[in-house]
């Protein structure tokens, strides 16, 4: 049986991948998303689209969620966990909406990542405060 090849996962490369793992987690990706991933990666296509294929070969070839964690974990910085960490909260509150599957998923992350729980805590308070645009809305 033929396999593709596997993607080297480079550290932005798993950067990217998370970001499209979270855009998708609630099953549609909404234009809001894809113009976050887009700014994120500051318009650079080719590693969007190195994502894209990283996870259809991944899919293709039975490879879970779990172990792209376990292999971007490996070569990823503690800052790197950090930033990737900070820029899914703020994807999964680009759209107003805190969905289950999303939050589900990066609560999976941050466990893998082992990062603080503590800190998530206080990023999203900061994200969900950065996106709420509504309260200039309001009157003085």
């Amino acid at each position: 049986m033929f396999r593709s090849r596997e993607i080297p996962l480079t550290p932005k490369l798993s950067f990217a991948v998370a970001l499209l793992y979270m855009a998708s987690a609630d099953g549609v990706i909404e234009n809001e998303e894809i113009t976050y991933l887009s700014t994120v990666m500051h318009g650079d296509v080719k590693i969007i689209s190195e994502a894209n294929k990283y996870i259809k070969n991944a899919i293709k070839n039975g490879m879970t969620f779990d172990v792209f964690l376990l292999k971007s974990s490996e070569i990823l910085t503690i800052d790197q966990k950090e930033c990737v960490i900070v820029n899914l909260i703020d994807m999964m509150l680009s759209d107003g909406i805190i969905n289950a599957n999303e939050e589900k998923l990066l609560i999976h992350i941050i466990q893998h990542y082992e990062f603080d729980n503590t800190k998530y805590e206080i990023y999203k308070e900061l994200m969900d405060k950065k996106n709420d645009h509504k309260i200039f809305d309001m009157e003085n």
